[in-house]
């Protein structure tokens, strides 16, 4: 066995050949090919080499977390931010460079983020159309457990939850049925007025019967308030 492992390395280390990291479309290349009779370094073959542990930890990782390609996964922002969050592009930013999604995100698991927020243009009902998110994805946090059974029972406010995760405010702009609430959304989320207001958020928000159901519509807050954002990587 330590033999057939030592010549499945070397295979790699002198090949230009590519493997799947994450799926079919995420190719490794080594940074290094040799050719017959070339001097060989031995920093170049150990660039190839920590190549491929990197490789391999990264998928060591995703299997740990137990994610696969038919999920997306949720989170909340550890920061809080007012009503001016540049609109949603600044959302979706906002939601990016979180420390929460980011193990994920480097690693390449989803490669698309967005806010969990609505505006007069788009709003969360819809999320599965905008965005291309097919209906029966689960959703799943990023400590790999699953949160809801369908994406789209939680963009319409249908679903419940499996367990209480996200028990602080966020931002929404939305009604219970993931529709936009028009008049409360600090304005296209671009202003921190305390004369505008936004809607806000979260698990439970009031008495239902879907138990730890995460709701959109928990009433409404200032925009000079400073509130966490809902995120979804898919």
């Amino acid at each position: 066995m330590k033999h057939l492992i030592l010549i499945l390395i070397a295979v790699f280390l002198f090949s230009s050949a590519g493997f799947a990291v994450d799926n079919a479309s995420d190719n490794l290349t080594l940074p290094h090919t040799f050719s017959a009779g070339e001097t060989i370094s031995s920093s170049k073959m150990n660039e190839n080499f920590q190549k491929l542990v990197d490789a391999f930890n990264q998928l060591l990782i995703i299997n740990d977390l137990n994610l696969n390609k038919k999920s997306i996964v949720i989170y909340q922002t550890d920061q809080t931010y007012n009503g001016d969050l540049g609109g949603m592009p600044g959302a979706n930013n906002k939601c990016q460079v979180d420390t929460n999604i980011q193990a994920l995100y480097n690693l390449g698991y989803c490669n698309n983020i967005q806010a969990v927020i609505s505006t007069s243009s788009q709003q969360i009902s819809d999320f599965n159309n905008l965005f291309s998110i097919d209906d029966n994805f689960n959703v799943i946090t990023t400590e790999r457990s699953e949160f809801t059974s369908n994406t789209s029972e939680f963009f319409n406010g249908t679903g419940g939850a499996m367990f209480m995760k996200f028990s602080d405010w966020s931002w929404t702009g939305t009604n219970n049925d993931g529709t936009v609430f028009n008049t409360n959304n600090c304005n296209n989320w671009s202003s921190s007025s305390n004369n505008d207001y936004g809607r806000i958020g979260k698990q439970p928000s009031s008495s239902n019967d879907l138990i730890n159901k995460l709701e959109f519509n928990g009433g409404n807050a200032e925009c000079n308030n400073e509130i966490k954002l809902l995120c979804i990587c898919y």
